[in-house]
């Protein structure tokens, strides 16, 4: 998956953030420029756990797929309404509704 020019420096700048000590960041764009392609490649810059969180269903699956094309070697797995995720997955990608429950929000 070949990121795009502004993608590559959004994730450049996430790097220099990272660097300089920053651990939140927020990265704004229009839809349909590929904020999820775009973070898809922070497992291949920061190596760690992840954790995703989305709003829908479909958020959730396409983000899901998107990080394990990206990521071939990572275990991505969903949390959200029936689906658990396990203790050892890379990456999780949640609903927000799901980790709004304090005991599935402490396993992460």
């Amino acid at each position: 998956m070949e990121l795009r020019p502004y993608q590559r420096d959004a994730l450049d700048a996430i790097g220099r953030s990272y660097e300089s000590g920053v651990r939140r960041v927020v990265v704004h764009a229009a839809t349909g420029l590929g904020k999820t392609v775009l973070f898809s490649h922070l497992p291949q810059r920061f190596p760690g756990k992840m954790l995703v969180l989305a709003h829908r269903e479909e958020l959730l699956d396409q983000s899901a797929e998107k990080i394990r094309a990206a990521n071939p070697d990572l275990f991505v797995e969903v949390e959200q309404a029936g689906r658990r995720a396990s203790n050892w997955a890379d990456v999780v990608v949640a609903s927000v509704q799901s980790l709004y429950q304090p005991r599935r929000l402490e396993r992460f």
